[in-house]
């Protein structure tokens, strides 16, 4: 009897700390690590079919992967795009971080205010890359923001408004 009652006991235990720690905790812990802002953002940009959007990859190198995956890309047309981007050495320590992955109508590159002057252009970044300075500088206009699992802002879109710069000639 003392066996069963243990036997129990523990198996309750186990299955209540699994239950605490997996599906309540670690959905708050490990939440910017899922990328499930980019899963949003994938339904998100469908309603941008008609512009041009431009996707910052500055703090992660992987987002033009994940975003050909989840767009349903074909593989061997981005292989075929990525070849002669290929500089790095094979067994080299260093990545190469100015690959520019394009996916229909989405570019997937480090972000550069030169693209200002371009008309429905959307910029999307994560929190670092767009100062409140930048914004009003370059007359960005927010078009959305995509939170993560917690409810954190976690990417926001900004559409370009060429006209309202002085220093844009078109």
């Amino acid at each position: 009897l003392l066996k069963i009652f243990l036997f129990t006991f523990l198996f309750l235990y186990s299955f209540f700390s699994l239950y605490i720690s997996y599906f309540i905790l670690f959905k708050y812990e490990k939440a910017e690590n899922y990328g499930y802002a980019y899963v949003k953002l994938i339904n998100k940009l469908s309603e941008y079919k008609d512009k041009q959007i431009i996707i910052d990859l500055a703090r992660d190198p992987g987002i033009g992967i994940r975003i050909a995956y989840l767009t349903n890309y074909p593989p061997e047309k981005m292989q075929n795009q990525l070849r002669p981007q290929l500089k790095t050495p094979y067994y080299s320590s260093t990545i190469n971080t100015d690959e520019v992955y394009k996916i229909n109508n989405i570019e997937v590159k480090p972000l550069s205010f030169g693209d200002k002057c371009k008309k429905d252009l959307i910029m999307v970044g994560d929190n670092l890359t767009f100062s409140q300075k930048q914004i009003e500088e370059h007359g960005l206009k927010l078009e959305f923001k995509i939170q993560d699992l917690t409810g954190k802002d976690e990417l926001q879109g900004y559409s370009t408004n060429p006209e309202s710069l002085n220093n844009c000639s078109q």
